[in-house]
C-alpha cells in the first residue's frame, strides 16, 4: 500500500521532440513535485503501437502513463483516441489530446509571450485569443523575423527558458486541452497536493 507521502510515478508517451521539451523541463517537473508526481524518465516519443514505450515506462515504475497527442487535422477528439483504442489499458493509460497542437499551450500563457514580445521588440501587450485555433506558423509568425528560423523543439526551448509553465497556460479561459490536462495530474493525488 502506497504510503501517503510516497509520490506517484507518471510515464508519457508523446508525438514528438517538441512535447518531450515541454513534459522534460524543470517547470514542469517542479509542477509534478507539487501535485506530489514523479516522472518516470525522459518522455518517450512513440512510433506505431504503443505496447513497447509502454513497457518501456513500467519498467521505470511508472504506475499512470499519458499519452500526449495533438488532435492537428483530425475531425475530432475521438477519431484520435481510436488510433490507441486496441492498445491501451484503461487502469494505467490516459489520452490527452491537445487541440490543434501543443503550440497552443504556449500561447495560452500570456506572461511568457509577454516576455518574447520584449525580446523581439514588439509591443504586444495583448492576450492570444482562442489559442487552441492556431498551429506552430501562426504561433512563429507573431515575432516577425525574430524566430523564423526556429525548428518547433527549438521554439520550445525558448520558451522554457522564458518561464513557460502549464499552470500559465491553464489561467488563459480559452486553453481547455491544457486545463483538461492539468486536472487530471493533478486528480492522480488529489488528497496528498503539496500547497507550499
Amino acid at each position: 500500500m502506497k504510503k501517503s507521502n510516497e509520490k506517484t510515478k507518471i510515464g508519457f508517451i508523446c508525438d514528438g521532440e517538441t512535447e518531450v521539451e515541454v513534459l522534460n523541463a524543470e517547470n514542469f517537473k517542479n509542477l509534478l513535485l507539487k501535485l506530489n508526481l514523479i516522472i518516470a524518465g525522459k518522455p518517450i516519443i512513440y512510433k506505431g503501437k504503443i505496447k513497447t514505450p509502454t513497457e518501456t515506462l513500467q519498467k521505470r515504475g511508472a504506475e499512470k502513463i499519458v499519452i500526449l497527442t495533438d488532435k492537428e487535422n483530425y475531425p475530432c477528439f475521438t477519431k484520435v483516441k481510436e488510433r490507441y483504442i486496441n492498445d491501451i489499458d484503461i487502469n494505467i493509460h490516459k489520452i490527452i489530446v491537445v487541440n490543434k497542437m501543443i503550440e497552443s499551450w504556449f500561447l495560452a500563457d500570456s506572461g511568457t509571450m509577454k516576455e518574447l514580445f520584449q525580446k523581439a521588440k514588439i509591443k504586444n501587450n495583448t492576450p492570444i485569443q482562442n489559442p487552441e485555433n492556431k498551429g506552430f506558423s501562426e504561433l512563429i509568425s507573431l515575432f516577425g523575423t525574430k524566430y523564423q528560423d526556429f525548428s518547433k523543439p527549438d521554439f520550445a526551448t525558448e520558451m522554457n527558458e522564458s518561464g513557460f509553465s502549464i499552470e500559465n497556460a491553464v489561467k488563459h479561459k480559452q486553453c481547455k486541452s491544457a486545463k483538461y490536462f492539468y486536472d487530471y495530474l493533478k486528480s492522480l493525488n488529489e488528497n496528498k497536493i503539496d500547497e507550499k
